[in-house]
């Protein structure tokens, strides 16, 4: 039996106490005050200024791996996500060839597998394949909206929505109406249309309707609106979206292009605000690498890396007094954990997972991209002075990261598998 004991500070995703917890085989088994006569084959011992936290789960990245396998693979994405203290990332299927059938997605779970440092969860794209396998290995569906809906596949995203419905499967919906672009220009207007489509959709069909990057506004306004209605409507933002304005283009050029593309500031305070109320549920980091080449050509492609620089640009908003702390784990761990039916996951409590993530709020540093550990190794806050970070990410009891030193080279499991 392997074992250990965390004692310290510790967040269990519902509040902060000084005490332990024991982790053996992977999953919880006591927590408590006094860690005097609990033995454990290894044992951490944080300091004042250190505190565990429940695993961070990163509900929206982009693996690439197969024919992407340049810009990033499982092993690379996922040393970056354990750098960034994230013990779960949930990949997306836009990859090539796409994840929509049940042979690519039996061939994705595979590679995942004997490639992921952290554990990992998958996502499908629309398809007609939708049966047994489907439901075993994946999380929840991916729909583009303005490539799968207002589109010829509609119909074939609609058979998706219903079978999500029957199965009690979220839909992470990229809510973008193209009808509303104007040449190159992805309005705000575009996005709260899809929203309001979509909420309709999920009132219509009944499912778990997750909008993914909310950005603008217009968007935040109609989640809210939609939310009144339904209580199966949660979103996400990024990082980007909190920080970012479409100001900073002038500087970072063509490294922070992403869609939906960065906004006013106007919106950029309205997303901050709605995530400070609670109107926005999780952040994510989207991380979408390419490659530098890529990114710098006469039509670079929208993305960036995420893994490695979400959860300090988050504790840097705690120590500002944005965010506090209980609401940093909730949008990185609690509710995450909810929205994709992760019932062993988000909680440091007894029959829980023992993924933990170990984070030093008073560290002080700058972003350098250089060391990152993904291949894409850029960012549109290359410099920024950050205040916390990850000194550990532990998955199923095991140390995958310390001191910003990945410690093993697999080991990467899909969370369906123990959920």
């Amino acid at each position: 039996m392997t074992s250990l004991l965390i004692e310290g500070k510790i967040h269990n995703g519902h509040r902060i106490f000084e005490g332990f917890i024991l982790i053996e085989d992977g999953f919880i088994t006591k927590t408590g005050l006094s860690y005097q006569h609990v033995k454990a084959g290894d044992k951490i011992k944080l300091a004042n200024h250190q505190i565990a936290l429940p695993g961070l789960i990163d509900m929206h990245v982009h693996m690439r791996d197969f024919q992407l396998s340049y810009k990033e693979d499982f092993q690379t994405g996922t040393r970056a996500a354990a750098k960034g203290g994230f013990t779960v990332v949930a990949d997306m299927p836009n990859t090539k060839p796409p994840v929509n059938t049940v042979n690519s997605l039996i061939e994705r779970d595979r590679v995942a597998r004997s490639k992921a440092v952290v554990d990992y969860g998958l996502y499908y794209g629309v398809s007609n394949e939708l049966n047994d396998t489907v439901k075993k290995l994946v999380l929840g569906f991916k729909v583009y909206s303005h490539e799968d809906y207002y589109s010829p596949l509609k119909d074939l995203t609609l058979k998706t929505i219903k079978y999500a419905s029957l199965n009690s499967m979220p839909v992470l919906v990229h809510a973008e109406n193209p009808r509303l672009f104007e040449n190159e220009v992805r309005p705000p207007s575009a996005e709260e249309s899809a929203i309001r489509d979509f909420a309709f959709l999920s009132r219509s069909y009944s499912f778990h309707l997750h909008i993914t990057h909310l950005s603008s506004a217009q968007g935040v306004q109609a989640v809210k609106e939609a939310k009144q209605l339904s209580t199966s409507i949660t979103a996400d933002t990024c990082p980007h979206y909190l920080l970012l304005s479409d100001e900073d283009y002038a500087k970072l050029g063509p490294i922070a292009r992403v869609y939906p593309p960065l906004r006013s500031k106007q919106d950029r305070e309205m997303v901050l605000k709605a995530l400070a109320e609670q109107v926005i549920d999780a952040v994510s980091s989207d991380h979408a690498p390419h490659t530098l080449d890529e990114k710098l050509s006469s039509k670079p492609p929208g993305g960036f890396p995420g893994l490695e620089t979400t959860l300090p640009l988050m504790t840097t908003l705690v120590s500002k007094g944005v965010l506090s702390l209980d609401q940093l784990v909730h949008l990185l761990a609690v509710n995450p954990s909810k929205i994709l039916k992760l019932r062993k996951h988000g909680f440091l409590a007894e029959g829980f997972v023992g993924n933990v993530t170990i984070v030093d709020l008073s560290e002080e540093w700058a972003i350098r991209s250089s060391e990152f550990e993904s291949k894409a190794k850029y960012s549109p806050f290359d410099g920024f002075h950050v205040k916390g970070k990850a000194i550990a990410t532990i998955v199923r009891g095991s140390v995958v990261m310390e001191r910003g030193e990945v410690k093993v080279s697999g080991g990467g499991a899909n969370v369906k598998s123990y959920n």
